[in-house]
C-alpha cells in the first residue's frame, strides 16, 4: 500500500513542517520512492525513502505556502523500483499520484513473482489513458471525465490529481483504497468538535491511513508549539465517501462527481490444484491459485458467498495488506492459516458444537438463522454460543 498526502494549511512553515512529518511517518512502511507536487516548484521525485533523503531540507525549502501533493510508494509487484517510477506522475495536462493496483478492463490479471520486474507502471498507463481522453475533450472538466476513463479499467484506486489547466487538485476515491481527512485548527480544542470556529481553521491534511495521520499530526503540533508556541489541535481522520471525486484547494474539500470502481470479477473457473491445509484449526480444501482469478474464485467459494469480492478483498486488504489481486503463493498460505481460521469457531465454541453432533462449523444455516450476528459469524459469548447449539439441536431434530 501506497500513501498519498496533501497538504493545504495556507502557511508556509506549517505546510513545510506538515508535509516532512507525513512523508517520514508515511515513509516507514513505504519506502521505495518518494515524490511531491507543488504549484510553484513543479515536480520533484526519488526512488529513496522520505527518512533517507539526505538533502530534505532543501526539498522542503522549496514548499511555500500553496497546497502540497505528496507520495511515499510501495512499490506494485513486478514494477521495478526507480525515480522514474516514483509517484506523481506529470503529464501535458495532469500530475497524478496513485495507490492501488489497476489492470485495462479486458486484462487478465495474473500473478506475478516477487523477482520479476517486467511491468509497466498501472499509474502511469491510467495518466496516459486520461492524458488522451482530455487531448480529445480540452473543455471537460476532470470530475467529468474521470469516470469515463475508468470505464476502460478495474481494480482498486485512490488519486491525487492536479489539472494544470485549470488550477485546480483534486482527490477521487474508488471502493477500496482508503483516504482520510483532518483539519487542523487554532486556539484550545472545545469539548466537542462540532463546536470548533471556522474562522480559526487553519486548513487540512489528506492521507491513506489514519493512524499514520494522525501520529504525523500529533508530532507536527508538538513541534510547532515548540518552535513557535503555536497553540492548534487537530480533529479526528475522517473517511472520504466511497467512489467520489473532490476539489482541494478550496478552505475546506468540496465534493464535485463520482469515481465509480470496477471490480476484479473473476471470468473462469479456477483449475489449478487443491491443496489440504490442516494449521491453526483450519481443516478445509482449498484451491491454491497462483492467477488472480482463481483466487477470487476460491474466496468466494470458500466463504459460500457471503462476502461479495470487494469485501474478500477487504479481509485480505485488512490482513496483509495488499489486494487480492497482489498476492503471492506465500501470501496465499498466509491468508489460509491465519485469516481463514477467524472466520472458523475457536477451541471453547467446537466443543459446544460438538454436543450437536456438527464436526463443522454450518456457516451458511447459523448466517441465515442468525444475520444480525456480526461477520464473520464466529460466536463467542456463552449466550450466543447457547443460542446457536439450541438452534442446531432443533435443526437435527427437525431432520429426523
Amino acid at each position: 500500500m501506497c500513501q498519498l498526502a496533501f497538504c493545504n494549511l495556507r502557511s508556509e512553515k506549517l505546510n513545510r513542517l506538515a508535509l516532512a512529518q507525513l512523508l517520514f511517518h508515511g515513509s516507514q512502511l513505504n519506502h521505495e520512492g518518494t515524490g511531491l507536487y507543488t504549484r510553484d516548484a513543479g515536480l520533484w521525485k526519488t526512488e529513496c525513502a522520505a527518512y533517507d533523503i539526505k538533502d530534505i531540507g532543501s526539498v522542503l525549502g522549496a514548499i511555500s505556502k500553496e497546497p502540497i501533493l505528496a507520495h511515499v510508494r510501495a512499490a506494485t509487484k513486478g514494477i521495478v523500483v526507480s525515480a522514474e517510477n516514483s509517484h506523481p506522475f506529470e503529464g501535458t495536462r495532469f500530475v497524478l499520484a496513485h495507490n492501488g493496483t489497476l489492470y485495462e478492463k479486458s486484462e487478465t490479471p495474473v500473478y506475478t513473482a516477487a523477482d520479476d520486474t517486467s511491468r509497466s507502471s498501472d499509474s502511469l498507463m491510467f495518466l496516459t489513458a486520461l492524458e488522451k481522453y482530455a487531448g480529445e475533450h480540452p473543455e471537460t472538466l476532470l470530475e467529468d471525465m474521470l469516470d469515463v476513463v475508468m470505464k476502460g479499467f478495474k481494480g482498486k484506486f485512490a488519486f491525487l490529481i492536479y489539472d494544470k489547466l485549470v488550477g485546480y487538485f483534486y482527490l477521487a476515491r474508488g471502493y477500496l483504497a482508503d483516504l482520510y481527512v483532518s483539519y487542523v485548527v487554532s486556539g484550545d480544542k472545545p469539548e466537542d468538535v462540532a463546536n470548533a470556529d471556522e474562522k480559526k481553521i487553519l486548513g487540512y491534511v489528506v492521507m491513506t491511513n489514519a493512524v499514520t495521520l494522525k501520529t504525523a499530526l500529533t508530532q507536527f503540533l508538538f513541534t510547532s508549539s515548540a518552535l513557535w508556541n503555536t497553540k492548534a489541535w487537530f480533529t479526528e481522520p475522517k473517511l472520504v465517501p466511497k467512489e467520489t471525486i473532490w476539489r482541494l484547494d478550496t478552505a475546506s474539500p468540496v465534493e464535485v462527481g463520482a469515481a465509480t470502481e470496477n471490480a476484479l470479477y473473476p471470468t473462469a473457473p479456477a483449475t489449478s490444484p487443491t491443496t489440504s491445509f490442516g494449521r491453526g484449526g483450519v481443516n478445509s480444501v482449498i484451491s491454491v491459485a497462483t492467477e488472480a482469478k482463481e483466487l477470487y474464485i476460491m474466496a468466494k467459494w470458500f466463504l459460500d458467498n457471503y462476502l461479495d469480492i470487494r469485501q474478500a478483498d477487504d479481509l485480505v486488504y485488512a490482513a496483509l495488506g495488499c489486494s487480492i489481486a497482489d498476492l503471492t503463493a506465500d501470501d496465499i498460505s498466509h491468508f489460509v492459516a491465519n485469516i481463514i481460521q477467524r472466520i472458523s469457531p475457536s477451541k471453547h465454541v467446537k466443543k459446544e458444537f460438538e454436543k450437536t453432533g456438527y464436526k463443522l462449523f454450518p456457516y451458511k444455516e447459523v448466517a441465515k438463522a442468525f444475520p444480525d450476528f456480526p461477520f464473520p459469524w464466529t460466536v463467542s459469548t456463552k449466550q450466543e454460543i447457547d443460542v446457536v447449539v439450541k438452534y442446531l439441536l432443533k435443526r437435527k431434530e427437525a431432520a429426523k
